[in-house]
């Protein structure tokens, strides 16, 4: 496992995105102008636009297997969400795989994960994680490819809790890394401590293990019908 990108976001003044020097690697592009800032007081990222948006950090991973993690947190409303994205691509914001915290209307925040291929999001799997709002937590993607099949899985706090097998790679040769973000108010939803890791191809990634092989020599996931899986 190698770093690539780090970001601990830390600023003597609030920087935009744009301008600011990450401590690992090249800066970040964002998809709207603006929509970033890493606040000086307490070091860390804030998204200050009611709209979902990116911003992609510059490093090529150097392989489509790879971890996105950071510390995050949102507030209670649907309309508040803040995480990290994988596979990534200098061309446009179109396409990524997204893991994040969200509001779940409640009082508590819960975990998503998304896909995005040619900017329609899909969402794949969710987990009830019932953290306290405005509370800093672990996430972290991690996205391995075997044989043209791409599995993710999302971690809260360092356990397992969302697992996903995409039999078809919609990404493939896409290799960068970044964050996503959508907040109706300053101050509700914020970011620290990124990190993108690439890391080599593993068959004991838990969605892998549940892979077996057709006698055609195409990937299925083990117990569950072919036309189950997307």
């Amino acid at each position: 496992m190698s770093v690539v990108g780090q970001d601990l976001f830390t600023e003597a003044v609030n920087t935009g995105l744009a301008s600011h020097t990450p401590d690992v690697g090249a800066g970040w592009t964002l998809e709207v102008a603006g929509s970033y800032t890493v606040i000086a007081a307490d070091d860390n990222l804030e998204h200050n636009n009611g709209v979902v948006e990116m911003a992609r950090k510059g490093d090529d991973v150097g392989s489509a297997d790879m971890d996105v993690s950071c510390n995050a947190m949102s507030t209670n409303s649907t309309s508040r969400l803040t995480g990290v994205c994988g596979r990534m691509t200098t061309a446009d914001f179109a396409n990524a795989i997204q893991a994040y915290f969200v509001g779940d209307g409640g009082t508590t925040v819960d975990v998503k994960l998304y896909s995005e291929i040619g900017g329609v999001r899909v969402e794949d799997g969710s987990y009830d994680a019932n953290i306290a709002q405005a509370t800093m937590t672990a996430l972290k993607l991690s996205l391995r490819t075997v044989a043209s099949v791409l599995a993710a899985e999302v971690f809260v706090a360092g356990v397992s809790r969302i697992t996903k097998t995409y039999l078809t790679d919609a990404l493939a040769g896409n290799q960068y890394a970044g964050v996503i973000g959508q907040a109706s108010g300053n101050n509700s939803v914020r970011l620290d401590d990124f990190l993108s890791e690439s890391v080599a191809a593993a068959a004991g990634h838990p969605a892998m293990r549940r892979l077996g092989m057709t006698r055609f020599g195409r990937p299925v996931e083990m117990g569950r019908s072919q036309a189950m899986v997307a």
